[in-house]
């Protein structure tokens, strides 16, 4: 695909079609990720992207959500219990698998990311913090929410 996605509306148009096209609706229809439930006021799109829209770009063990806003897109991790250093390790690749599919679609501009998790320590949460800057070259704004918590806020 060679469209260059200028704002994340037009991006999650892009998504919405795939979901249509390919019979996907089961990947926006979704409260709860691996029993973290998701809150998510101010989205204009939510789409479950592991072992859903994963099959679609043949890369297996990317992120588990994308979350539109109007002026942002956030990939998403899921940890209900305690989101430690090798949860972070994991993480990091899947996020960043996301991202390049993402940047593939031709977006490149505000992508965030966030964690819902059920618990973590606070040096976790700065590692990690850190790595995704490493790995994704820029410092991305970086959302951690306690699962059921809103990411709006």
């Amino acid at each position: 695909m060679s469209k260059k996605f200028l704002n994340p509306r037009k991006l999650a148009e892009e998504f919405k079609k795939i979901i249509s096209e390919k019979n996907l609706k089961k990947c926006t229809k979704f409260k709860k990720v691996d029993s973290c439930r998701i809150k998510c006021i101010n989205c204009i799109f939510k789409v479950r992207f592991d072992n859903c829209l994963d099959v679609y770009f043949n890369e297996r063990g990317g992120c588990d959500i994308i979350l539109f806003f109007k002026d942002k897109v956030y990939l998403g991790e899921v940890k209900k219990g305690n989101f430690n250093t090798k949860d972070a390790n994991r993480a990091l690749k899947q996020i960043l698998k996301c991202c390049t599919i993402i940047k593939s679609l031709g977006y490149h501009e505000n992508i965030g990311v966030v964690i819902y998790y059920g618990t973590s320590k606070s040096i976790v949460k700065t590692n990690f913090r850190r790595e995704i800057k490493n790995g994704m070259g820029k410092t991305v704004p970086v959302k951690f929410c306690k699962c059921g918590d809103d990411i709006s806020k």
